[in-house]
């Protein structure tokens, strides 16, 4: 038998293409592994750091004149305009907000289902339509489908626990790929929102309910927030007379149930039992307010936003009795917009209502943080930033 030897020529792209095939590993199969051994495997003796700054598109995998050898160079943004380089920024901070933008809307989803479930009495429990749907096959599924009076309703069930599961599973591998390169590449991430969304957790909570079928949970949860509403269904007449007038700045140590401090310091407030309403009708009447004062509806180029979120947006802090709550940071987290600091002149007012209302004890933020006046006014802007928020969600 006659032996020989196979030579193999590169193209001329062969480098770009490695490159592109190891970038789709990491940013659209979402496995880092396979992205670093793609590079490591094709490119022989390649080092882990080297196939790194490959991977990112700092280096890249030239072919040489002799068609046989690939050479790893720095990136040059004129020679090497052609060579694939992911922005990894632009594709964490998409996909980062993507996550807690969809887990919102399936948490929401899922509460509509807990609550219709709650009042059909359906011939068969939806856990164990949902156990058949997931794991059995077509043919059990259509022996379910005769037996259900409810059958649209039973298939929308199904098609968003589904839809559900798959988002949870992804966002999984996501997460595994933003850890990935917070670890490699610290510089692409440290400027960005991080971290596990709180709703994530909350909605794989409420899945599992629902495919389980333990919902007691959940409906004393849904029943507390159903007695709210009656609460604010039964204030909002009282509330609707009190503030018909056009509404007057008031003493911020008279310790209202309720108000907003406007970038000036000065503080609108009122008092009743549920926050969110007080709130809401105070921004109604502070837009009136504006209006009669500068003659132009604040909202006039906004007809679909609401003043309460017109305000949070505009830098105004909301306070409910002991708890102190701040957007100024928060949006930042999923938007373009730079922070809007606290101004001093809240701060001050902050600072006083604490010491005069609450015994210089006060809650901060989503998360409720004490913190207390002395502290406060020693501390420096970025602690206060993160004392509201900053970089939370």
């Amino acid at each position: 038998m006659k032996k020989g030897t196979v030579h193999f020529t590169l193209g001329d792209d062969a480098g770009k293409l490695l490159m592109q095939i190891a970038q789709e590993a990491l940013l659209y199969e979402l496995d880092p592994e396979k992205a670093i051994k793609v590079i490591t495997t094709s490119l022989m003796g390649c080092p882990d750091n080297i196939a790194l700054k490959i991977l990112k598109g700092d280096m890249v995998c030239v072919v040489m004149d002799d068609k046989q050898t690939i050479e790893i160079a720095t990136y040059d943004r004129f020679l090497h305009k052609d060579f694939p380089r992911p922005n990894l920024s632009s594709w964490y901070e998409r996909n980062h907000k993507e996550i807690g933008d969809t887990a919102r809307e399936y948490y929401r989803a899922l509460e509509q289902i807990a609550r219709f479930v709650q009042k059909q009495k359906l011939e068969i429990p939806i856990k164990d339509v949902v156990s058949i749907v997931l794991s059995a096959t077509m043919k059990d599924w259509e022996t379910f489908r005769g037996k259900l009076s409810h059958m649209k309703d039973v298939e929308r069930i199904v098609l968003l626990v589904n839809q559900c599961t798959k988002f949870l599973d992804r966002s999984a591998k996501l997460y595994r790929v933003f850890d990935f390169i917070d670890a490699v590449y610290p510089d692409v991430s440290c400027d960005l929102s991080r971290g596990r969304h709180n709703v994530v957790s909350m909605l794989q909570i409420r899945l599992s309910a629902i495919i389980t079928g333990e919902y007691s949970l959940l409906l004393k949860q849904f029943e507390a927030e159903d007695e709210q509403l009656s609460k604010y269904m039964e204030g909002a007449e009282n509330t609707k007379e009190l503030l018909g007038k056009e509404i007057q700045p008031v003493s911020i140590t008279d310790n209202y149930d309720a108000g907003w401090i406007a970038r000036d310091g000065t503080y609108y407030g009122t008092n009743g039992s549920y926050a969110n309403m007080l709130h809401a009708a105070l921004a109604d009447a502070i837009r009136s307010r504006m209006t009669i004062e500068n003659g132009v509806d604040p909202l006039k180029d906004f007809p679909h936003k609401s003043m309460d979120t017109w305000l949070c947006e505009q830098g105004w802090v909301k306070v409910h009795n002991n708890h102190i709550l701040y957007d100024g940071y928060i949006n930042t987290a999923y938007t373009k917009k730079p922070p809007i600091p606290i101004s001093d002149e809240q701060l001050e007012a902050i600072s006083k209502y604490g010491k005069f209302c609450h015994k210089g004890m006060l809650l901060f933020g989503l998360t409720y943080t004490p913190c207390s006046m002395a502290k406060l006014e020693m501390m420096e802007p970025p602690m206060i930033a993160k004392l509201l928020d900053f970089g939370l969600l």
